[in-house]
């Protein structure tokens, strides 16, 4: 989270305001429920956005994960994404069960 600060201001408030709205949108849900339709480019795009935003948050496992997910759709290994949406959907699920102390 350190590292990410400098992109937030140094505004811890900015930060955590922007990992409730990460939380919320829940990309991963998009991408499983793309992945179950058969919409693979939405899904694709789905992943994108998550690896892009968790490594501005600097989330490292989530966005290795992300990478990895991005790296296999590109790659068409699209059997292989369900590996990457279960951990993803394993970190959501920790993450979202933990206090945040945001301010509104």
């Amino acid at each position: 989270m350190d590292a990410a600060m400098p992109i937030f201001l140094d505004d811890i408030s900015f930060y955590l305001s922007t990992m409730e709205a990460f939380l919320e949108e829940n990309a991963i849900e998009k991408v499983y429920a793309c992945m179950k339709a058969k919409d693979y480019e939405s899904a694709a795009n789905y992943a994108f956005d998550m690896k892009s935003l968790t490594g501005m948050l600097g989330m490292l496992h989530a966005y290795e994960a992300s990478k990895d997910m991005c790296r296999k759709f590109k790659n068409g290994q699209l059997e292989a994404v369900s590996e990457d949406i279960t951990k993803i959907r394993n970190w959501y699920e920790k993450l979202a069960g933990l206090e945040w102390g945001i301010p509104h």
